[in-house]
């Protein structure tokens, strides 16, 4: 989760306020990292997504200013896992809401990982990349401009239900 979190909701304390979202999303740790700047959402998935427990893919924040990619990796240090870095590039969108370049946001599903891609040169790269992440699983391709011109990617616009 993101720390806009904390800005969104500044009169609830701290402390209780991830108590309370422990609590609600039943779990034992919550692991928060900065808000991307520019991000008009402030979601999480569009930065990092869990391989399994220990092991995320991020991506490589490179370009972005120094402070931001350093606490990034900083939050996730700290929380004790390891990371694989994937291209991002949104950097020659026309406007901040396009996501056109961001491959983080794949759909992954049991046995396949659906992965966009934006006709630039970081998708051969980032394909290979999660073809030996997702070892066990299918990789395949879709065309992913449509969707990220209107800011989000395959994760955002579909629902997961594990059971």
């Amino acid at each position: 989760m993101t720390d806009r979190i904390f800005s969104d909701n500044p009169r609830i304390d701290r402390k209780k306020l991830i108590k309370q979202l422990e609590q609600l999303f039943q779990i034992e740790k919550l692991i928060f990292v900065p808000e991307q700047p520019k991000d008009f959402t402030g979601h999480s998935d569009g930065m990092i997504r869990f391989i399994d427990n220990q092991n995320v893919i991020i991506n490589d924040y490179s370009k972005e200013k120094t402070e931001f990619n350093r606490a990034f990796e900083i939050a996730i240090h700290n929380a004790g896992l390891n990371y694989e870095k994937i291209p991002y590039n949104v950097y020659e969108n026309s406007n901040s809401i396009q996501a056109n370049g961001d491959y983080i946001n794949y759909l992954q599903m049991e046995n396949i990982v659906v992965v966009p891609t934006y006709n630039i040169k970081e998708c051969d790269k980032t394909i290979k990349q999660l073809e030996k992440i997702f070892l066990s699983k299918k990789v395949v391709t879709i065309d992913g401009n449509e969707i990220a011109n209107d800011g989000g990617i395959l994760n955002c616009i579909s629902w997961n239900i594990k059971r």
